[in-house]
């Protein structure tokens, strides 16, 4: 695994177009999007204000009712400041509403979910460590190197 470069949250023009998802979400049409994003509702931390993200699901386990998201923005993202601080939260996953407590998923299981995902999506993974300014190469080992930078958080269905 290589630092290509810092990655920070956007802002401006950038911060608008990673919000456009939210507007499909807010006019009920959250189930085009598939099961590969959620939008989770969220608290802020610091204004009590209430704010919908929609992110990247990493894995979905429908036995267990448990969805997987990563910051891909690691700690910086108010998303993930926010959820954190507060872990109650509301999902909106394939067109349902859904409440949810959320915790940081420990680095052992962050690396087997990771390691799922690049499985069964590694062009995705490529581009989800690109997005977070790393070159990998998609091996079992720079996986487990790429869980160490980045957040996952675990979703359980409640």
């Amino acid at each position: 695994m290589e630092k290509i470069r810092d990655a920070k949250p956007p802002r401006g023009i950038e911060k608008a177009l990673f919000k456009l998802p939210n507007f499909f979400y807010n006019l009920g049409l959250g189930s085009i999007m598939g099961s590969r994003f959620v939008q989770l509702t969220h608290t802020g931390r610091k204004s009590g204000k209430v704010y919908k993200t929609v992110v990247e699901v990493v894995n979905y386990d429908p036995d267990q009712r448990k969805i997987f998201v990563a910051s891909g923005f690691r700690h910086q993202s108010d998303w993930y400041k926010n959820i954190i601080k507060t872990p109650q939260i509301k999902l909106n996953f394939r067109g349902t509403q859904y409440e949810a407590a959320v915790r940081e998923q420990d680095q052992a299981d962050s690396e087997k979910v990771l390691l799922n995902y690049t499985h069964h999506h590694p062009l995705a993974m490529k581009e989800l460590a690109r997005f977070m300014g790393y070159e990998i190469d998609g091996s079992d080992q720079d996986v487990r190197l790429l869980a160490h930078e980045l957040p996952l958080i675990e979703a359980k269905l409640n």
